[in-house]
């Protein structure tokens, strides 16, 4: 699967593009990786990177943030890693996989703005992110997504004018298809600036169990990483945060 790129406009200083196709495919200085709060996210975006050649930087460097904070990292929080391969130099993981519906906004707002923040901090110009929220247990609507996003951009904005970044917020899916519902929302909420007076709302998607099988069968077929080859896909385990939070923790040996 390709990318395809659509500049729209700037929000202060930070030029921002909406992408739809597969954000590996993006050369940059990093990638956004989306983050359990207790343990490397291997499916989604998280297997994707993996694939893509970043296992060592999605897995082991995380692992290892993990246990310097005790084992658990606060949702909303950044940290930038080497990738150790693929076509990006570093990682920002983002703690945001597996909230609850109340707080998924202010999680995916407050994990874009802290990336934002380490980016700068660690001299990065250049960065590709998924869309947050979203996912097949994500809670978050394409608009709340896209509000909660943007909002984290302009915010960042104001507080760094000069910051001179680029971020591309790809959505996944068929790069021919310019029709993608979530590429289209994230468009228009960029083009008529909606996420300018945005305020936080609880996520309303609901919980789709059809659709959480599909993505572990796509995930399946797309190949395991290497560390889990052999390994059976997890199941649902009970535990559940309005979403199941076990979706792509390492299954049980």
């Amino acid at each position: 699967m390709r990318l395809f790129v659509d500049q729209l406009k700037y929000i202060g200083s930070v030029a921002v593009n909406v992408g739809l196709g597969d954000m590996t495919e993006a050369k940059t200085d990093a990638y956004i990786v989306p983050q359990f709060d207790d343990c490397p996210s291997e499916g989604g975006v998280g297997g994707a990177v993996c694939r893509a050649g970043a296992q060592l930087g999605v897995v082991d460097e995380y692992e290892g943030i993990i246990r310097k904070a005790g084992g658990r990292v606060e949702f909303g929080k950044a940290f930038v890693t080497p990738a150790h391969g693929g076509k990006t130099d570093k990682l920002i993981h983002v703690v945001s996989v597996g909230s609850d519906r109340e707080r998924e906004y202010n999680v995916v707002h407050e994990s874009i703005y802290n990336g934002l923040v380490a980016a700068k901090a660690a001299g990065i110009k250049t960065i590709v992110a998924p869309v947050l929220g979203t996912g097949i247990i994500g809670q978050l609507t394409d608009e709340q997504s896209a509000k909660a996003m943007l909002s984290a951009v302009r915010r960042f904005d104001r507080g760094n004018p000069d910051a001179g970044m680029k971020v591309t917020f790809v959505a996944y899916g068929n790069p021919q298809n310019t029709n993608h519902p979530t590429f289209r929302t994230l468009q228009s909420v960029l083009a008529l600036g909606t996420y300018e007076d945005a305020s936080p709302v609880v996520g309303t998607r609901e919980f789709d169990p059809e659709r959480w099988r599909a993505g572990m069968e796509r995930d399946a077929g797309l190949g395991s990483t290497p560390r889990e080859e052999g390994g059976e896909p997890p199941r649902p385990s009970g535990e559940q945060t309005g979403a199941w939070k076990g979706f792509t923790r390492k299954p049980t040996r």
